[in-house]
């Protein structure tokens, strides 16, 4: 049997296996003496587990089959249905029809090979929810996992950048905040590194010279990472160089393990013609990007965009593995479709001006917003906003706003 034929199999008797546990259980709950409706028409058994009792009845209320086994209790929770439904006297024939879907469902689940993860990853092509729990629940996993494997987490991470005009007509000047907020170590001989600035491919003096601080100074006469003095926690952290295959890193130095040595620190840069503003037979999009690198409980990307910047234009959210073929670039997106990852985030239109771009949970972000405005001389006014907002994110993935790029005039 092909993958194809398999999958097709396992979508067919699920569906069906849906439909009959829907059907059989909605008629157990309708005859089960003591049970109530509910203002919605629903029917519930009064002493049964809530928790239990409120994934059935919402798993009731679907009418998709998929969405119906997403959200089932499991085969443990169905016979303990089947249980309190028969201990209330329920006629004998709707607690066998009920039994016997339930074993099947067993059945269907051992000869798969399923757990509720595993199911879930599963389904998550075909029903949205799936999806979004299995992202949810996995990402959660691997938050906790690498935080201890790797010895380094952040409460959040954000980046604000904003895209606007300068002086090739042909492109658009980037200038960016980053934000790392409640950076901790968990081990001794765990290291956290500042990296991307100047990499070996850009070791020109030509790309040297697109990229600054905010302040105007070449990122190539740093001895460090673009600090924000005025966002970064006292004192301040040290940093020293390492070179690198993959071009020079610092490395982050006297940092102390545990709470107390907790710190968070801003970095941020403009990089002139960096986008392209009108299609070119190289460049159909311009992506503006940010990779989780580090473990964190919330991840957030802010593209501000300057009205004569592709206007008329709403970005689209991308997500791609960096694994095993690196960042996703302009040039290499429409060649990178197998490692694109559909993890249902989007690009949120934030509206036009500073109080419609602030994040009320991500700290300091306002103080960084206006840095970023007051660094660059732009009005917020003229500014247009999106944004991508993850709850633990994945790490590996590169999270993309994507702007197709308009026809030059």
């Amino acid at each position: 049997m092909t993958q194809t034929q398999h999958q097709a199999g396992f979508l067919s008797r699920a569906t069906d296996l849906a439909q009959r546990v829907r059907q059989a259980f909605h008629r157990l709950l309708v005859a089960v003496p003591g049970a109530v409706t509910d203002r919605r028409g629903r029917r519930t058994i009064p002493g049964l587990n809530a928790t239990l009792q409120s994934r059935l009845v919402r798993a009731l209320d679907q009418h998709e089959p998929l969405s119906i086994l997403h959200h089932l209790p499991g085969v443990v929770g169905l016979r303990s249905v089947i249980d309190e439904a028969a201990r209330r006297g329920t006629d004998p024939d709707l607690l066998a029809d009920a039994r016997t879907v339930t074993a099947e469902l067993a059945d269907f689940f051992d000869h798969e090979g399923l757990d509720r993860e595993t199911l879930q990853a599963m389904l998550a092509t075909h029903v949205p929810e799936a999806r979004d729990a299995m992202v949810r629940t996995n990402s959660q996993m691997l938050y906790k996992s690498l935080s201890n494997l790797k010895g380094y987490a952040a409460e959040s991470l954000a980046m604000v950048a904003v895209a606007y005009p300068c002086d090739d007509p042909a492109a658009c000047t980037v200038s960016m905040v980053g934000l790392i907020h409640g950076l901790r170590r968990f081990r001794a001989d765990a290291q956290h590194y500042e990296r991307g600035y100047v990499t070996p491919k850009q070791e020109g003096k030509k790309a040297k010279e697109h990229q600054y601080t905010l302040d105007g100074v070449p990122l190539s006469e740093l001895d460090g990472p673009p600090i924000i003095d005025e966002l970064t926690s006292d004192p301040r952290p040290c940093f020293e160089p390492e070179p690198t295959p993959l071009g020079l890193a610092h490395r982050l130095v006297e940092h102390e393990v545990g709470r107390d040595g907790t710190m968070s620190y801003a970095v941020g840069m403009t990089v002139t013609a960096a986008k392209p503003r009108v299609q070119t037979e190289e460049y159909a999009a311009a992506v503006i990007s940010a990779v989780s690198t580090l473990a964190s409980k919330r991840f957030v990307l802010d593209v501000l965009v300057h009205d004569d910047i592709w206007p008329g234009i709403n970005p689209i959210a991308e997500t791609y593995s960096i694994v095993p073929h690196g960042p996703v670039t302009e040039l290499t997106r429409l060649h990178r479709a197998t490692d694109k990852l559909d993890l249902g985030v989007s690009a949120v239109p934030l509206g036009r001006g500073a109080i419609s771009f602030e994040h009320a949970v991500i700290p300091k972000h306002r103080r960084a917003l206006d840095h970023l405005l007051e660094s660059t001389g732009l009005d917020a006014s003229a500014l247009r906003g999106y944004r991508l907002d993850m709850q633990y994110p994945l790490f590996g993935v590169q999270y993309g706003q994507v702007f197709e790029l308009p026809e030059s005039s």
